[in-house]
């Protein structure tokens, strides 16, 4: 994205720790999220951009969590879904709320900020993309197919005309000692 050295890029904060690249030509803004094994990257020029994975544990309080978090909207149509579906709704959701906290920057620091019922969109798994308007800005909201039993949700500021993919296999070392 920059041709340029790594030792020559200047990183600047945000108040809350995100870093940007904003000494560029074209300011490059990117986010990273991982879950478990899996790691997603999103970059974006001139935009704010989130990303956000989560393995989906079947285990996991769904409804206890949910009750304490989501708005009283969220929590009642969770309540709707048959029990198997509650799971994978819930972390859908997350995904999509937490993308968008990393998108302005406070992630959970600063969430009674962002409150406004947490309905952040639901997008369904047949329409991975909604648009809202947040903070004065529009969104763009995706959700993203990564892997069996994780969900992945984006967000990006204003209209995005597409996402391209980039799929790269990391070599991992295993040191032992004995």
């Amino acid at each position: 994205y920059l041709n340029r050295e790594p030792e020559s890029i200047c990183f600047s904060y945000n108040y809350y720790g995100k870093p940007s690249l904003p000494n560029e030509k074209f300011p490059i803004q990117f986010n990273v999220t991982h879950s478990r094994d899996l790691a997603l990257i999103a970059v974006a020029r001139e935009q704010q951009v989130g990303i956000d994975v989560e393995f989906v544990d079947r285990n996991f309080p769904v409804m206890k969590t949910a009750y304490r978090i989501c708005s009283p909207k969220v929590f009642a149509e969770l309540q709707t879904l048959k029990l198997d579906q509650q799971t994978a709704a819930f972390f859908q959701n997350w995904t999509l709320k937490e993308s968008y906290l990393k998108a302005v920057g406070t992630g959970f620091s600063n969430l009674e900020r962002h409150q406004l019922e947490l309905d952040y969109p639901t997008v369904s798994d047949y329409s991975p993309w909604a648009f809202r308007f947040e903070d004065g800005r529009n969104w763009t909201f995706v959700n993203l197919s990564v892997r069996r039993n994780y969900k992945a949700s984006m967000a990006v500021e204003g209209r995005v005309g597409s996402v391209r993919y980039r799929k790269w296999a990391l070599g991992i070392a295993y040191v032992s000692q004995k």
